[in-house]
């Protein structure tokens, strides 16, 4: 019964890391997603990838920086993720990007296709 009483230990320390961490790690997501329910589940995942190298037996020796390494990259990723889905979609839709051009030229039949007024043509596209 020592393993059970290990493990028990374990999970009181995890839960008290939990209860202590949480609130800065949803901060650092936070600031970095502007979405509540994203930096929710940036910090979830951290939590899950911090609980599956102590199961792996990976030695943290600061769960603080563990985590808030985790989270920052998990919210880098996330907003690297979701650029690609809006630039994937602008591609579907055929509009063109924000300073680029496009084969067909502007709006109004000038031959930049930049989305303000700086073609030149006076229309706003």
């Amino acid at each position: 019964m020592v393993g059970m009483e290990d493990h028990q230990a374990q999970m009181d320390e995890a839960g008290q890391v939990h209860a202590e961490l949480r609130p800065l790690l949803f901060s650092i997501a936070y600031r970095m997603l502007g979405s509540v329910a994203e930096a929710e589940d940036v910090v979830q995942e951290a939590f899950l990838r911090w609980h599956r190298a102590l199961t792996a037996g990976t030695q943290v020796e600061s769960p603080k920086a563990y985590l808030a390494a985790v989270t920052t990259r998990l919210a880098i990723d996330h907003l690297r993720a979701s650029r690609a889905r809006r630039e994937s979609r602008r591609r579907r839709s055929g509009s063109p990007s924000v300073g680029g051009t496009a084969s067909a030229g502007c709006f109004s039949g000038c031959s930049r296709a930049v989305r303000t007024w700086a073609c030149g043509c006076g229309r706003w596209r």
